[in-house]
């Protein structure tokens, strides 16, 4: 029952966050998905469905055929034109899998492009689409995609920002450089530290800064649903 409770905290907690994240599309419209999660998109240049497909009329596209199955409760959320060009249709849909994995699923018309593992997604009129979401991550992590040449890219960054302001749960040391040489400091339990960003391409290494402002890389080792070393670094996910 305690792990229950708490991962129901922790979603509570990261739909609030990513409330707040997308406050800088706040001139886009807002359409809440499975009455949790958001969808920001320019609504003048869309028509809104937001119906399983199970519920969508028989001969339609997206149609589910066999409505029991779990592709029955995908949601066809939005289709939307681009760049008022409105000769090239894209719908976009929602699933939170078996296990609490939500996912965007684009389409070119009835063209499976890409898919886009995220809580919140917000899509400008010029075709870029903004993600974020701690699910199946080890926090909650921003992402950009773009479409080329009817394609779904992610669009790379150097790393990935965290900006979590917390505590230590474990003793951690602090480093020089990304390969653990050269320590900068040695931090107690319940120390309060902020989580400044990720390394993309090296395992649970982060850059954290000390409540004095000294900076250094630390491996910081996550649990399934539980924080170990530093509160709020856990993965969410099976």
């Amino acid at each position: 029952m305690k792990k229950i409770l708490t991962i129901v905290f922790v979603f509570i907690t990261i739909i609030a966050k990513g409330q707040e994240e997308f406050s800088a599309f706040s001139y886009l419209y807002e359409l809440k998905v499975a009455n949790s999660f958001s969808i920001f998109f320019d609504k003048t240049n869309a028509r809104i469905i937001n119906k399983q497909r199970k519920d969508i009329p028989k001969g339609e596209p997206f149609y589910c055929e066999y409505p029991e199955d779990l592709d029955g409760e995908t949601i066809v959320l939005v289709e939307l034109f681009f760049n008022d060009n409105y000769n090239t249709k894209y719908t976009i849909l929602y699933s939170e899998g078996s296990s609490s994995d939500p996912e965007f699923s684009i389409y070119l018309e009835e063209s499976h492009i890409g898919d886009i593992k995220a809580v919140d997604l917000a899509i400008t009129k010029s075709g870029n689409f903004y993600a974020s979401g701690h699910a199946n991550t080890n926090f909650n992590e921003r992402r950009k995609y773009q479409l080329k040449n009817d394609e779904l890219i992610e669009i790379k960054q150097p790393f990935l920002y965290v900006g979590l302001k917390s505590k230590t749960l474990e003793g951690i040391t602090l480093f020089e450089t990304k390969d653990l040489k050269n320590k900068v400091a040695t931090l107690p339990i319940g120390y309060d530290v902020e989580v400044i960003l990720a390394d993309q391409y090296i395992e649970d290494l982060y850059l954290i800064k000390t409540k004095f402002g000294l900076i250094g890389w630390a491996q910081i080792e996550s649990g399934q649903y539980i924080s170990k070393v530093i509160e709020g670094i856990r993965y969410m996910g099976d």
